[in-house]
């Protein structure tokens, strides 16, 4: 049995197909969880990239994940 996409890929998958077709030249992009199967790493190559700190919300969900 297939997966079914969870919420926060079909979100990503909304928003990339409305930058296409607003044929948008530049996107702010906040990753989710990261990771491998993040659904934000369909994008190839960006032209640049910021790393934050994580919030205590997200560092919290990450280890409990674990």
């Amino acid at each position: 049995m297939k997966e079914s996409p969870t919420e926060f890929e079909l979100v990503c998958w909304i928003a990339f197909e409305s930058f296409l077709r607003k044929k948008c030249d530049t996107v702010v992009l906040e990753v989710g969880m990261g990771g491998t199967f993040d659904a934000t790493n369909v994008i190839e190559t960006p032209e640049g990239a910021v790393i934050t700190n994580l919030n205590l919300t997200i560092s919290s969900s990450i280890i409990s994940e674990k």
